[in-house]
């Protein structure tokens, strides 16, 4: 149970909400209808503190304020409301990318950027999948795995719905044999093993004239997304000639 909590609440931190307004939210999940002393005292955090993060998840839909006999008390809403926030800010967002997209300049040439932390691996990984091209992959399956539990799958449901096929190097482990190679047909996928590997230390994609590295680390997330057709096609050479070496 209490692994499954953490889980929880690390996706929880994942879709936007900080630490301190996680912690928040669980004790009021946990308290039902609290005043705001309660809900600091089980939370840890300085009451001031609290009220402040009271008014930002009520502001986000997750919080809402009872007033009774002139007290006032917090109860968390449903936890679909979550999934009414999310949905919220994703229709608005829709609505004004078009303009976003007119607002940066189209690059010209080859380029080279990075993109920070997790939002800046998956804002990569999206958009590869704009790009709509067969993929070509070094990838250390565990790490890019544990590093977003909830991401990657999505990834691979989209990929897969865009049609985009892929062909992986990877390490041979008991996680890359169940995750992967088991659903290689289903996923529009081919992995192969690279022999005497144990483990790769980032994820390298090529598709097109890019190329994507990914560093999955827990702690140090970060993309650097590269556009030069020439170093495309140098790590297209490599990869074609492990993958002849490669176990199937």
């Amino acid at each position: 149970m209490a692994k499954e909590q953490a889980d929880v609440f690390k996706t929880l931190r994942e879709v936007g909400l900080d630490d301190t307004e996680v912690k928040v939210y669980e004790s009021c999940l946990h308290l039902g209808r609290a005043t705001a002393s309660k809900i600091a005292e089980r939370s840890n955090v300085p009451r001031t503190t609290t009220y402040d993060v009271l008014r930002s998840l009520m502001e986000k839909g997750l919080v809402c304020c009872v007033k009774q006999d002139n007290i006032s008390s917090f109860e968390a809403n449903m936890p679909e409301a979550l999934i009414a926030s999310l949905d919220e800010k994703k229709e608005l967002l829709s609505k004004i990318l078009p303009e976003l997209k007119k607002i940066k300049p189209n690059v010209a040439g080859d380029f080279a950027e990075t993109f920070p932390g997790k939002s800046g691996v998956k804002a990569v990984m999206e958009g590869m999948l704009l790009e709509k091209k067969p993929i070509i992959a070094f990838s250390s399956t565990d790490n890019i795995f544990g590093s977003s539990k909830t991401y990657i799958p999505q990834f691979i449901k989209k990929r897969v719905m865009a049609g985009i096929a892929i062909r992986l190097l990877t390490e041979k482990t008991p996680g890359t044999i169940k995750l992967l190679k088991a659903r290689d047909s289903r996923e529009l996928r081919e992995t192969r093993f690279i022999p005497g590997v144990q483990e790769i230390p980032c994820t390298i994609y090529v598709y097109g004239d890019k190329v994507a590295l990914l560093n999955t680390d827990f702690n140090s997330p970060s993309g650097v997304l590269i556009k030069d057709k020439n170093i495309a096609a140098t790590l297209r050479l490599v990869f074609e000639s492990l993958w002849g070496k490669a176990e199937k």
